[in-house]
């Protein structure tokens, strides 16, 4: 845990932006997550439908009152550096859709959510 922050409220934090960041490499699975999450995919670009999974889990944390930005949780701006190293070495990185080795590239997530 960093910054007081749980491993889930975190993941969830960042999960639309990380599907969103992912969606080229991913795009079959995440448009079936469309389709699984109610999103009428007729007709849709499956690059659309893809990037429509991301927007509906967004919503629903939204609904559900979950936070949506890492400020909210209390994380500081200048974590990013840090919080992306940590990232980059966890081994669940090797397994990620998108390859991820420049932690330039986390640090531009968290920003998103920030």
């Amino acid at each position: 845990m960093m910054y007081g922050v749980p491993h889930g409220a975190a993941c969830g934090i960042i999960l639309p932006e990380v599907m969103r960041f992912n969606v080229d490499f991913a795009i079959d699975k995440l448009a079936l997550a469309a389709q699984a999450l109610g999103v009428d995919t007729a007709g849709m670009e499956k690059r659309a439908a893809a990037l429509a999974a991301a927007d509906v889990v967004e919503s629903l944390m939204k609904e559900a009152g979950h936070p949506m930005k890492l400020r909210e949780v209390g994380v500081p701006g200048d974590a990013f550096d840090a919080a992306a190293a940590h990232a980059i070495c966890d081994a669940v990185t090797m397994f990620n859709a998108r390859p991820v080795m420049d932690p330039a590239e986390v640090v531009a997530l968290y920003k998103k959510v920030f």
